[in-house]
């Protein structure tokens, strides 16, 4: 009997099959959606029938690519519980392309289909692909952003640099915590000098473009666009070091003036101090 071997594009095509099938019977017998589904259909509906000025009058104060993409699928589906669920199944599904093929640069077929295949069976991507979430899109425009980056250093091509930027903007535009993909992505082309900065430059110039765009609608409306959520970002960043500063200051009180009966910890609470993030790492690790 003569052996069949399958590609790799055929591989890809049946797991992102056995991946939709999955998703799919999972959206038949999941009939409750999840808590952010009316934001996101008020989104929809709003851009449906042309309420422009409504469509951030809402929880939030941007736009995501779930509700127009709703928007789009609704007169197929003609329901709008199902074409909410038809974007996160859909993006949910696709994922699995680019993962494969990143898979495939980096190791042997077997490990990179049991790598994909883990993917697309877990319950708990299963399971978030079926929910009206924002998570679904930003999985796939991560990975593509990752496949496409290491394809471009491995064929030395500098347009791919340019679109795995686009497809970190797009990540971050779903999920701002995507936003420290791009980040690492160009921490590492700085310390690869043999890469040139032609790379650095080819990386950078859509997230410049996105900057550019931004200042002119700020100069011509006088607001700045939530589009890409900057303003959430660097909200976070603010939040995270005045809580940082905060553990540190109270660490130096108990330092100081220990409770009674932990004097001998004082030390500990002097040290630790520097030793914070070592200590949430630990946390981290021990909990899993």
């Amino acid at each position: 009997m003569k052996h069949v071997r399958l590609r790799d594009g055929q591989i890809a095509f049946i797991l992102f099959f056995l991946a939709f099938i999955l998703r799919f019977v999972r959206a038949l017998l999941t009939p409750v959606v999840n808590v952010d589904a009316p934001t996101y259909l008020y989104q929809a509906k709003a851009i449906y029938y042309g309420y422009w000025t409504t469509v951030n009058s809402c929880y939030y104060p941007h736009v995501t690519l779930l509700p127009p993409m709703a928007a789009l699928f609704y007169p197929i589906f003609q329901d709008w519980i199902w074409a909410m669920r038809a974007v996160s199944i859909l993006f949910g599904s696709l994922t699995i392309i680019p993962l494969y093929f990143l898979g495939r640069l980096f190791f042997d077929r077997p490990i990179a289909f049991i790598t994909t295949f883990v993917y697309a069976v877990l319950h708990v991507f299963v399971s978030a692909s079926v929910d009206i979430i924002r998570d679904p899109a930003a999985w796939f425009f991560i990975t593509m952003g990752l496949f496409t980056f290491a394809l471009s250093l491995k064929r030395d091509k500098k347009i791919l640099l340019c679109a795995s930027s686009i497809f970190f903007i797009l990540a971050t535009w779903n999920r701002f915590e995507s936003i420290f993909f791009p980040l690492i992505s160009i921490v590492f082309l700085l310390f690869r000098r043999k890469e040139g900065k032609g790379r650095i430059i080819a990386f950078l110039t859509p997230f410049l473009v996105v900057i550019t765009a931004s200042i002119l609608y700020y100069l011509i409306s006088q607001k700045m666009p939530n589009l890409y959520r900057l303003n959430e970002i660097w909200e976070s960043v603010k939040v995270m070091l005045k809580n940082y500063q905060t553990i540190r200051s109270e660490l130096a009180k108990l330092s100081q003036n220990p409770p009674p009966g932990w004097g001998e910890l004082s030390e500990f609470f002097r040290h630790s101090r520097t030793l914070l993030l070592y200590t949430a790492l630990g946390a981290i690790i021990h909990s899993t």
